[in-house]
Formats: C-alpha cells, sequence, structure tokens
C-alpha cells in the first residue's frame, strides 16, 4: 500500500467516525454551524463522572416496555416548495454575513440542521421571507424522518436480537415522537396589578340606550398577538406595539434589568418588521409612534428581582449574562467535546442545545448523572440530552413545569422548538428579554441575540416553554 493510499485510509475513516458522530447527533434534532477555528483537542476538563453505559446489557424486559411504545414518523412528500429559492437566498445571505462555510445539500445533515436553527430566529425577516423558510424547513424534515425511522427499526431489531446495550436502548427512546406535552399559546397577558373596573349602572337604567351611554366599552387586551385579528363588537381596535431593536453586531452592550429596556436605535424587528424590501412596517399603525409602547412593568423583573436566585438555585441573571455573553462564539475552552469530535474546528457541529444546556448550568442547573434521566457535560462524552434538542426535552419534561401562556415566560426560561408539529424537537432557545407584546430569545445556530418568537404561534408549529423555578435541583 502507497503512502497516498495509507493517506486516503485515515481520512476516509475520519470522516466515517465524523459523520456517525454527526449521525448521532443530529437525528436527535439541533442547530449547526459550519467554519473553521481553534484546535481545542487538549482540553480534558469534565463537568461531571459521566455513566458508563456502553457496555451495560439491557434487560429483555426493559426492551419489551419501549418496543411496546415504538411509534414512528409520519412519512411525508418530499416535493420542493415553491418558494425554495426565496429561503435558499435567505439561507446564503446568513452563511456568508456570518464568513462560515456550507454546501446547499438537502442530503447533509449539516445544511438541515443549520436551516432549522436560522428559522429559530427568523423573527427579523419579513413574514413572507419567514414563510418561505418555514416551508422549506419541512422539506427537509420530510427527508429526515425518513432516516430516523429507519434508525429507529435498526436499534429495535438489534435490541430484540439481545445485542443491544444501555447506550441503543437510550438512544432509541430519544428518537421516538413525543407524546402530549403542553405547547405555548397565547392567552392573554396577565395583568396582576390591575383590577377589573366595575361599572355602576343608574337606578333608572332599563332603556338599552341609557345602559350604552353609563357603560364602558371593552378594553383591549394587551396580550393580543394577532394586531390583524377582527374585534368583536363594542370592542375598540387593540393598540400595536412597536418593538425594540434587534442589533446583532455584537456591540450592544448587555442589559442589567431583565433586558426589559426598549431600544430605539432599530424599530420593530418583529411581527412585520420588514415588506421584503428592507423598508420598516409597522403593523397597523402607518409607521406612527405608538405612546403606548412601554416596557412591560407587570412581567419586567426588576434588577434585585432578576439577580435573586429562585428557591430551587436557578440564578435567572446569570443565566441571561451567560447567554449574552456567549451568543456569537462556542466556550470551546470549557466545552470541548463536540470542537474535538468534529477535527477540532471552532463551530461546525450542531450547538443549539449544547449552549442552551450551558446556560442553564450557568444559572446554577446541577448536572444528572443518576437515575433513569441523564443531563451531563463530559470530555468524553456528554449525555444525549445535554447537545440533543429532543432528548434535552424529553430530560425537562421529568425536571420542569411547563410553560402554558407565552406571557408567562420569564427571562431565564428556556423553550424548544417543533416546527413541524410532528413529535420532532428541532430546537432550543433561552428567554433573554420581554417587551410590550413580545418575547425575544437567544440562541445559537444560526446565532441570534434577543430574536423575537412570537410569530410563530401562527404558523403551526410548536414551542414548548419550562418554567427554571420549578426545575428539581
Amino acid at each position: 500500500m502507497t503512502f497516498k493510499n495509507r493517506r486516503e485510509g485515515k481520512n476516509l475513516k475520519k470522516q466515517a467516525a465524523i459523520w456517525l458522530f454527526v449521525g448521532a447527533l443530529a437525528l436527535g434534532g439541533c442547530a449547526s454551524g459550519v467554519t473553521k477555528g481553534t484546535d481545542y483537542s487538549q482540553n480534558t476538563k469534565q463537568s461531571a463522572p459521566a455513566p458508563e453505559l456502553e457496555k451495560k446489557p439491557v434487560d429483555t424486559k426493559e426492551v419489551e416496555v419501549v418496543s411496546d411504545k415504538v411509534t414512528y414518523y409520519p412519512d411525508t412528500k418530499t416535493q420542493k416548495p415553491a418558494q425554495t429559492e426565496v429561503a435558499v437566498k435567505i439561507i446564503k445571505n446568513t452563511v456568508k454575513k456570518n464568513k462560515g462555510k456550507i454546501k446547499e445539500d438537502p442530503n447533509d445533515q449539516n445544511y438541515r440542521d443549520y436551516v432549522s436553527g436560522l428559522l429559530g430566529g427568523a423573527g427579523d425577516l419579513s413574514p413572507k421571507e419567514r414563510q418561505a423558510l418555514l416551508e422549506y424547513v419541512k422539506y427537509l424534515s420530510a427527508i429526515e424522518k425518513r432516516q430516523i425511522n429507519k434508525k429507529i427499526e435498526e436499534l429495535l431489531k438489534k435490541l430484540k436480537s439481545g445485542k443491544g446495550t444501555k447506550e441503543d436502548l437510550a438512544l432509541l427512546q430519544s428518537l421516538l415522537p413525543i407524546k402530549g406535552g403542553v405547547p405555548l399559546k397565547d392567552k392573554g397577558k396577565p395583568t396582576p396589578n390591575k383590577k377589573p373596573g366595575i361599572v355602576k349602572l343608574p337606578d333608572k337604567a332599563q332603556d338599552p340606550s341609557e345602559l350604552k351611554k353609563t357603560t364602558k366599552p371593552n378594553t383591549p387586551k394587551p396580550g393580543d398577538l394577532n394586531p390583524g385579528e377582527k374585534d368583536k363588537p363594542n370592542k375598540p381596535e387593540d393598540p400595536k406595539p412597536t418593538h425594540p431593536g434587534n442589533d446583532h453586531s455584537g456591540t450592544e452592550k448587555p442589559d442589567t434589568n431583565g433586558g426589559n429596556e426598549p431600544n430605539q436605535k432599530n424599530p420593530i424587528p418583529g411581527q412585520g418588521s420588514s415588506d421584503g424590501n428592507g423598508t420598516p412596517q409597522q403593523p397597523g399603525d402607518n409607521g406612527k409612534p405608538n405612546d403606548k409602547n412601554k416596557p412591560d412593568d407587570n412581567n419586567k423583573p426588576g434588577e434585585s428581582q432578576l439577580n435573586k436566585p429562585e428557591p430551587n438555585g436557578y440564578n435567572r441573571a446569570k443565566a441571561k449574562e451567560y447567554a449574552y455573553k456567549w451568543w456569537n462564539k462556542r466556550n470551546n475552552a470549557q466545552y470541548g467535546y463536540y470542537s474535538r469530535a468534529m477535527g477540532g474546528c471552532e463551530d461546525c457541529w450542531a450547538d443549539c442545545t449544547n449552549f442552551i444546556s450551558q446556560v442553564i448550568k450557568a444559572g446554577g442547573m446541577k448536572e444528572v448523572t443518576n437515575g433513569n434521566s441523564y443531563w451531563y457535560y463530559s470530555d468524553k462524552k456528554p449525555s444525549l440530552s445535554w447537545g440533543v434538542a429532543h432528548s434535552f426535552y424529553l430530560h425537562m419534561k421529568q425536571r420542569a413545569k411547563p410553560v402554558e401562556n407565552i406571557w408567562d415566560l420569564k427571562v431565564g426560561d428556556i423553550i424548544n422548538f417543533d416546527f413541524e408539529n410532528d413529535g420532532r424537537i428541532n430546537h432550543s432557545a433561552v428567554v433573554t428579554r420581554k417587551m410590550g407584546n413580545e418575547v425575544y430569545v437567544t440562541q445559537h445556530t444560526a446565532d441570534k441575540k434577543d430574536s423575537p418568537i412570537s410569530w410563530l404561534l401562527f404558523t403551526g408549529a410548536k414551542l414548548y416553554g419550562f418554567d427554571m423555578s420549578t426545575a428539581k435541583n
């Protein structure tokens, strides 16, 4: 064998190892960016002792219990949507802006992961662009679900044959569609500091015309996310909020009051922020300033409140501080496993959930290395729930209480996204700001700081929020 052949053989083995790593990670549902950078292969730090699952055999009863609950994802069509060119242009522009490298290939898991992550931070795009990106994600997801179904079949067959391990069983469980869950909804913004008004009727108010003179009209609900919705009779039009800026330049100074102060530099990154030609649009107010666009004092955790740890030890201010510090870079010096596994690159792996795990750990969440649901980082190999969105959701579902109303989310709470509403968690993010009629998240892949998300409630996607003050710790 020549030197050239030996070298090519080593390269193929390296590529195969990377492909297996990416396949196992990406099939769990996450996001990724692709660039080259620093080699952190000498880092050997370990956060917690990792359970040795690989070599442990599986009890046949455990296999029977899981196999009885196995379900598959629906097999949907994989025809390219009509607005594919619009979506691809958005992807290329984002990659170019971030100086990354990614090849347009629907069969490439890295590419699919990147597009899913981009959709999670698409709140600053126009409605037309967001819709095009969403349809393209659904198209890519149909390809991925076929791969996942095949992997489920392979693992189930291996486990039933008696050759499977604890790790195989954990991977199988992490691939199955989720059932149940409490998705976020718009139930109206809570107003705990306001008491309902009492209308005193006159003694002689038998005539309906007299009642009209004395009865106050219904007041609009500031929690209404859909300003285009037709109002009911006797209900005035809801106020149309403007939204704060969404500067992702990295120069914005982190605020210390829970991320609630308005930013007047770049108005309206949220709903209807652009007409597709770069022209700012404000929903329903013809570009006029809105006097009612003020920080939401009722949901605004003050500086002292934000910095005060929750009863379980979770510190929302520290979680937010970490998210702001690392929103557009990677902490590979402390969490270097994924960089090394991908050959020493800077950020060429699916990082959305790895980042969120780091955020909540910085906020005080303790790692779990025993019981039936692990969550830990290890330089040898992190748990699936540490870096895989679907597995992360399954862990948090057992650990924390869900948030039902999007307006009840607080800074430091986490959100998991199922963009196609098919039982597959695609993405993870953390709430870092609440202001006016919007909730903002910070995320990796695509890297975004304070990106609005309420628009996703109207796309058919399911968002799952968790109250981190209730997480077992």
